[in-house]
Order: structure tokens, then C-alpha cells, then sequence
């Protein structure tokens, strides 16, 4: 799993995520998605000029995660619960699938769950991100507009988007 957020104007870096040793199957939580947090929001987040945006993903809508934006006074924007395809990341997701897909072929071929694989692909991701344009992060962003639009008229039911 990875983490990385864009805005108008800025891009931050693409942080593979920790599995969080606690969790019962091994899996990532609350604490490892603020582990992130901790580590790279303060590097981007620009006080009273951001709204932060993140889907309904379990790990950014428990108590533990609400809590901690709470504590570090950064605004949440409300996200609807019918609406996933709404977030312009999914977006940048398909980008940097079609880098991997371009420059990392030899990838898919490699035996699923192993080691090299996490190991390549993590090296890989972070070597794609920064490759998406600028204007295509531009355009992602500046989209929410629309994309909130048509939630509005949808009644917060899908969208086109």
C-alpha cells in the first residue's frame, strides 16, 4: 500500500506504507496510516490554506485518525459514502499504473508475494510518481469543482467521475 497526496500546486513524495506488526492479520491501520501522517504531512500541509482530503477507507475515518487531524488542527473535508471514484487521486493512481506498465514491465512477470517483487515495486512507484505531469496533477486538482458538483446533484450517489 502506498500514500501520497498533490495539490494545485504542490506534489508530496510517495510513501510505502508499514504494515502495522499489531494488526491481527499483519495489515495496515490507523497507526500505520499515521505513522505517514507524522512523517509527511507537516512537509506539505500549509495551515489555514488547505483542506485535507482523503476517501472512507477505514484507516482515515477511525477515531484514532480523527483524533490526530483534530490534534494538529487541520480541516477534513467531509467525503460522501457513495462516492470513491470522486477522489482526483484515483486518477493519478491510473497514471502511475500506465509508468509501471511502461518502464517496469519485467514487474508482472516476477512471482507474486515475493520479496523481490515488494522490493522492486516499491523502488519502482517511487520512481514513477514524480514522473506524472505537472499538468496532469494540475487538471486532477483542479477538477474538485466539478466532481463536487456532480456529487451535490447526485444527491451523493455516483457521479461520472
Amino acid at each position: 500500500m502506498v500514500w501520497a497526496s498533490f495539490s494545485l500546486y504542490s506534489c508530496s513524495d510517495l510513501v510505502v506504507m508499514q504494515r502495522d506488526i499489531d494488526a491481527p492479520r499483519g495489515g495496515y491501520t490507523a497507526r500505520s496510516y499515521i505513522a505517514v501522517l507524522d512523517e509527511i504531512l507537516p512537509q506539505i500541509y500549509e495551515e489555514g490554506y488547505t483542506i485535507f482530503q482523503q476517501d472512507n477507507a477505514p484507516i482515515h475515518t477511525a477515531h484514532l485518525t480523527q483524533e490526530w487531524f483534530e490534534r494538529h488542527g487541520i480541516e477534513v473535508i467531509r467525503w460522501p459514502p457513495y462516492s470513491p471514484d470522486l477522489n482526483p487521486i484515483e486518477h493519478l493512481w491510473h497514471h502511475l499504473k500506465i509508468l509501471l506498465q511502461q518502464h517496469y514491465n519485467h514487474l508482472f512477470d516476477l512471482p507474486k508475494g515475493s520479496q523481490r517483487l515488494k522490493d522492486e515495486m516499491a523502488k519502482a512507484l517511487k520512481e514513477c510518481w514524480p514522473q506524472i505531469s505537472n499538468v496532469i496533477r494540475y487538471n486532477c486538482a483542479a477538477s474538485m469543482v466539478d466532481r463536487v458538483k456532480a456529487v451535490i446533484k447526485a444527491r451523493g450517489w455516483y457521479t461520472p467521475y
